[in-house]
């Protein structure tokens, strides 16, 4: 048989389908897998519109440490009614934080499991606000360690504009329960950080 013209096209065209479709086939695999994939869980969000929300967060206590002030603040909110203002009424010499705690999900144990953090934060005009989120693994037999091996899991810029934040790290396998602290660092009287719309989502499995 002698090829023509447009039996070579013809013959090219069915070798470019026949290509397609196994690029198609191998691709399937790892389309069902993302299709199969756990979703993320919200393990908790604060937007601190409640009075009573005040009462799931703490400040560490230390013996004759110098006075803070906790507090709901209408003033300025990210968004809502109102948002979580912490501020130092004295000089320090020492970080200063508050905490709260929150439980994962139970099930999935897997290594890989990771923890995601959004939240909206602004600090006092006069830039005095150095400000971070830290978070401490927890487990049955009490504190495992930082989240990641990380102090600060994020670090809050000077800025008294809102700023959205995010952060993430990957969790141990014993891990039960987090203890999320909103730290500002040691300084003069006035430092101030305000904080809104805080999450937290574990993600299931894998190291995605």
């Amino acid at each position: 048989m002698i090829a023509t013209p447009h039996s070579r096209r013809f013959g090219r065209l069915i070798a470019a389908v026949t290509l397609a479709a196994s690029f198609a086939v191998a691709a399937m695999p790892a389309a069902l897998a993302d299709a199969t994939a756990k979703p993320a869980v919200l393990l908790a969000k604060f937007t601190f519109d409640a009075p009573d929300v005040i009462g799931a967060w703490h400040e560490e206590p230390k013996a004759g440490s110098e006075p803070s002030e906790l507090v709901i603040d209408t003033t300025n909110p990210h968004s809502g009614a109102s948002s979580l203002k912490y501020c130092l009424k004295a000089d320090v010499d020492s970080q200063r934080d508050i905490y709260t705690g929150v439980t994962l999900a139970p099930g999935d144990k897997s290594t890989g499991r990771k923890v995601r953090f959004r939240f909206f934060a602004r600090t006092d005009e006069t830039g005095k606000g150095d400000a971070s989120l830290r978070v401490l693994e927890r487990g049955p037999a009490g504190v495992i360690g930082w989240l990641d091996n990380k102090l600060d899991i994020v670090k809050v810029d000077k800025g008294a504009a809102w700023t959205e934040y995010t952060g993430e790290g990957k969790l141990s396998d014993a891990t039960t329960m987090l203890t999320l602290e909103v730290a500002i660092a040691k300084g003069t009287v006035g430092r101030t950080v305000w904080v809104d719309d805080l999450s937290v989502e574990q993600i299931p499995g894998g190291d995605k």
